[in-house]
C-alpha cells in the first residue's frame, strides 16, 4: 500500500495490510488489466499510486462521494480503498480519465464507463 493510504488509514485508526494482490481483473479502456486474480501483481506495470490516489479521490469528489467519510461511516475498509486505487493504477487509463475530470462542470451521477472502479464508486453513490 502506498505512503498516501497507509497515513489516510493510520489517521482514521484503520489497521491496513498489504496484499499485493488484485481482485478480479476486468477489461477497462481497451486492454485487459493484469493477469488472474489472485496473483501478484508486478510493480512494472502499475501507475504511480500517488497519482492515482488523487484520480480515485477526484472522481469520487465529482461524484460527491467522500472516500474519507466512507471509511469512517464503515462503508468502505482500507483494504477496499487499498484495491480501487490499486485497480486505477493497473487500469492504464489515467490520461482519459485526466480529460474526463478536466470537463466536469458540475457534480456527475455516476462514474465513467470506462473507469475500472465505476462498480465500486457507483456502489458508494447509492
Amino acid at each position: 500500500m502506498g505512503l498516501c493510504l497507509q497515513r489516510l488509514a493510520a489517521e482514521h485508526g484503520f489497521c491496513a495490510r498489504r496484499s499485493g494482490v488484485l481482485p478480479e481483473p476486468r477489461k477497462v479502456c481497451g486492454a485487459p488489466v493484469a493477469a488472474k486474480a489472485g496473483l501478484p501483481m508486478s510493480r512494472d506495470i502499475l501507475g504511480d499510486v500517488e497519482k492515482h490516489f488523487w484520480l480515485t479521490r477526484s472522481v469520487a469528489r465529482c461524484m460527491d462521494i467522500s472516500l474519507t467519510e466512507a471509511m469512517a461511516e464503515g462503508r468502505l475498509s482500507a483494504d477496499e480503498y487499498a484495491q480501487i486505487v490499486t485497480r486505477c493504477r493497473a487500469a492504464n487509463c489515467s490520461g482519459e480519465c485526466e480529460v474526463w475530470l478536466s470537463q466536469q462542470q458540475a457534480q456527475t451521477a455516476s462514474a465513467p464507463e470506462f473507469c475500472a472502479n465505476a462498480d465500486n464508486l457507483n456502489a458508494l453513490k447509492a
